[in-house]
Protein backbone atom coordinates (compact mmCIF):
# COMPACT_ATOMS: atom_id res chain seq x y z
CA UNK A 1 0.00 0.00 0.00
CA UNK A 2 2.50 2.29 -1.32
CA UNK A 3 -0.38 5.64 -0.42
CA UNK A 4 0.42 4.50 3.11
CA UNK A 5 4.14 5.01 3.53
CA UNK A 6 5.80 8.32 4.16
CA UNK A 7 7.52 8.78 0.69
CA UNK A 8 4.30 7.28 -1.34
CA UNK A 9 1.72 8.73 -3.21
CA UNK A 10 -0.46 10.02 -0.78
CA UNK A 11 -3.38 11.14 -3.35
CA UNK A 12 -6.00 8.17 -4.23
CA UNK A 13 -8.39 8.10 -7.35
CA UNK A 14 -11.27 6.51 -6.44
CA UNK A 15 -13.58 5.64 -9.49
CA UNK A 16 -17.02 6.52 -9.93
CA UNK A 17 -18.25 3.56 -9.56
CA UNK A 18 -16.28 2.36 -6.51
CA UNK A 19 -17.35 5.22 -4.42
CA UNK A 20 -20.26 3.60 -2.90
CA UNK A 21 -18.53 0.74 -1.34
CA UNK A 22 -15.71 3.50 -0.26
CA UNK A 23 -18.75 5.40 1.86
CA UNK A 24 -20.37 2.12 3.08
CA UNK A 25 -16.76 1.27 4.84
CA UNK A 26 -16.17 4.65 6.19
CA UNK A 27 -20.03 5.17 7.60
CA UNK A 28 -19.44 1.95 9.30
CA UNK A 29 -15.71 3.03 10.59
CA UNK A 30 -17.96 6.34 12.21
CA UNK A 31 -20.64 3.91 13.37
CA UNK A 32 -18.62 1.71 14.98
CA UNK A 33 -16.40 4.17 16.40
CA UNK A 34 -19.65 6.05 18.11
CA UNK A 35 -20.69 2.83 20.17
CA UNK A 36 -19.82 1.77 23.47
CA UNK A 37 -19.14 -1.66 22.77
CA UNK A 38 -15.76 -3.37 24.01
CA UNK A 39 -14.49 -5.03 20.96
CA UNK A 40 -15.56 -1.67 18.42
CA UNK A 41 -11.61 -0.91 18.12
CA UNK A 42 -11.04 -4.84 16.82
CA UNK A 43 -14.24 -3.77 14.52
CA UNK A 44 -13.05 -0.70 13.28
CA UNK A 45 -9.16 -1.86 12.93
CA UNK A 46 -10.92 -4.43 10.48
CA UNK A 47 -12.81 -2.24 8.39
CA UNK A 48 -9.79 -0.20 8.08
CA UNK A 49 -7.42 -2.56 6.52
CA UNK A 50 -10.90 -3.59 4.07
CA UNK A 51 -10.69 0.23 3.37
CA UNK A 52 -7.12 0.33 2.96
CA UNK A 53 -7.32 -2.49 0.49
CA UNK A 54 -10.08 -1.31 -1.36
CA UNK A 55 -7.71 1.87 -1.62
CA UNK A 56 -4.99 0.22 -2.92
CA UNK A 57 -6.78 -1.10 -6.16
CA UNK A 58 -6.99 2.18 -7.35
CA UNK A 59 -3.35 3.79 -6.57
CA UNK A 60 -0.60 4.74 -9.04
CA UNK A 61 2.38 2.96 -8.16
CA UNK A 62 5.44 5.19 -7.22
CA UNK A 63 7.99 4.13 -10.31
CA UNK A 64 10.67 2.22 -8.49
CA UNK A 65 13.40 4.24 -8.43
CA UNK A 66 14.03 7.66 -10.18
CA UNK A 67 15.85 8.38 -13.27
CA UNK A 68 17.99 11.14 -12.44
CA UNK A 69 20.54 11.20 -9.91
CA UNK A 70 19.20 13.68 -6.74
CA UNK A 71 15.97 12.12 -7.54
CA UNK A 72 17.09 8.54 -7.07
CA UNK A 73 19.20 10.48 -3.83
CA UNK A 74 16.04 11.76 -2.00
CA UNK A 75 14.68 8.40 -2.39
CA UNK A 76 17.18 6.77 -0.99
CA UNK A 77 17.03 9.65 1.82
CA UNK A 78 13.66 9.14 2.81
CA UNK A 79 13.95 5.50 2.70
CA UNK A 80 16.79 5.77 5.13
CA UNK A 81 14.94 7.79 7.29
CA UNK A 82 12.44 5.78 7.65
CA UNK A 83 14.82 2.81 8.65
CA UNK A 84 17.49 4.56 11.29
CA UNK A 85 15.00 8.02 12.42
CA UNK A 86 15.81 6.20 16.06
CA UNK A 87 19.15 5.68 15.73
CA UNK A 88 20.25 8.49 13.27
CA UNK A 89 19.26 12.35 13.71
CA UNK A 90 21.89 14.65 11.63
CA UNK A 91 22.32 14.77 8.01
CA UNK A 92 25.96 14.04 8.13
CA UNK A 93 24.82 10.43 9.24
CA UNK A 94 22.73 10.08 6.26
CA UNK A 95 25.03 11.32 4.06
CA UNK A 96 27.45 8.72 5.31
CA UNK A 97 25.30 5.97 4.59
CA UNK A 98 24.98 7.42 0.84
CA UNK A 99 28.54 7.84 0.60
CA UNK A 100 28.22 11.57 -0.23
CA UNK A 101 28.94 14.86 1.46
CA UNK A 102 26.12 16.11 3.41
CA UNK A 103 26.27 19.53 1.51
CA UNK A 104 25.55 17.02 -2.02
CA UNK A 105 22.94 15.69 -0.08
CA UNK A 106 21.40 18.87 0.99
CA UNK A 107 21.52 20.12 -2.68
CA UNK A 108 20.13 16.71 -4.20
CA UNK A 109 16.87 16.79 -1.63
CA UNK A 110 16.36 20.67 -1.86
CA UNK A 111 16.60 20.38 -5.56
CA UNK A 112 14.20 17.49 -6.01
CA UNK A 113 11.27 18.57 -3.06
CA UNK A 114 12.11 22.12 -2.24
CA UNK A 115 12.76 21.64 0.86
CA UNK A 116 15.87 20.31 2.81
CA UNK A 117 17.01 17.44 3.78
CA UNK A 118 16.62 19.27 7.61
CA UNK A 119 13.34 19.70 6.90
CA UNK A 120 12.73 15.87 6.25
CA UNK A 121 14.87 14.68 9.02
CA UNK A 122 12.51 17.16 11.47
CA UNK A 123 9.11 16.20 9.96
CA UNK A 124 10.30 12.94 10.47
CA UNK A 125 11.52 13.17 13.88
CA UNK A 126 8.21 14.79 14.62
CA UNK A 127 6.13 11.96 13.45
CA UNK A 128 8.24 9.65 15.48
CA UNK A 129 7.63 11.49 18.31
CA UNK A 130 4.07 11.84 17.33
CA UNK A 131 3.51 7.87 17.14
CA UNK A 132 5.06 7.36 20.33
CA UNK A 133 3.02 9.95 21.80
CA UNK A 134 -0.12 8.45 21.21
CA UNK A 135 1.18 4.97 21.14
CA UNK A 136 3.03 4.11 24.50
CA UNK A 137 3.49 5.86 27.71
CA UNK A 138 7.07 6.68 27.71
CA UNK A 139 7.87 9.89 29.30
CA UNK A 140 8.17 12.73 27.37
CA UNK A 141 12.23 13.23 28.59
CA UNK A 142 11.96 9.22 27.47
CA UNK A 143 10.46 9.92 24.10
CA UNK A 144 13.12 12.94 23.34
CA UNK A 145 16.03 10.28 23.93
CA UNK A 146 14.07 7.96 22.09
CA UNK A 147 14.00 10.08 18.88
CA UNK A 148 17.64 11.64 19.88
CA UNK A 149 16.95 14.74 21.95
CA UNK A 150 18.84 14.92 24.91
CA UNK A 151 17.84 18.08 26.24
CA UNK A 152 13.85 18.04 26.92
CA UNK A 153 13.22 21.73 26.85
CA UNK A 154 14.76 22.13 23.57
CA UNK A 155 12.58 19.12 22.56
CA UNK A 156 9.33 20.80 24.35
CA UNK A 157 9.81 23.94 22.00
CA UNK A 158 10.88 22.06 18.64
CA UNK A 159 7.69 19.70 19.45
CA UNK A 160 5.53 23.14 20.21
CA UNK A 161 6.62 24.94 17.34
CA UNK A 162 5.85 22.85 14.73
CA UNK A 163 2.32 21.58 15.94
CA UNK A 164 1.27 24.77 17.90
CA UNK A 165 1.63 22.63 21.08
CA UNK A 166 3.48 21.01 23.80
CA UNK A 167 4.00 17.12 23.80
CA UNK A 168 1.88 16.82 27.21
CA UNK A 169 -1.22 18.62 25.47
CA UNK A 170 -0.82 16.63 22.49
CA UNK A 171 -0.85 13.17 24.58
CA UNK A 172 -3.94 14.83 27.08
CA UNK A 173 -5.58 15.30 23.54
CA UNK A 174 -5.22 12.00 21.98
CA UNK A 175 -6.38 10.33 24.86
CA UNK A 176 -9.29 12.39 25.60
CA UNK A 177 -10.24 11.73 21.48
CA UNK A 178 -10.55 7.60 22.20
CA UNK A 179 -9.19 7.10 19.03
CA UNK A 180 -6.63 5.03 20.54
CA UNK A 181 -8.04 2.52 23.96
CA UNK A 182 -5.19 1.13 24.80
CA UNK A 183 -3.97 4.63 26.41
CA UNK A 184 -7.00 4.82 28.57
Amino acid sequence: MDFLRFNGNPIVQVPQAHLPVTQILLERIEAEFLRNLPDKYLLIQSYLITLFLELSRFTTPVASFPTNTPAQITEQFKNLLTLHIREKQRITDYAEMLCITPNHLNKCVKKTTNRTASDWLNEMILLETKVLLSQTRLSIAEIARQVGVEDQSYFGRFFKKKTGISPSEYRKMIEKSEILPFLS
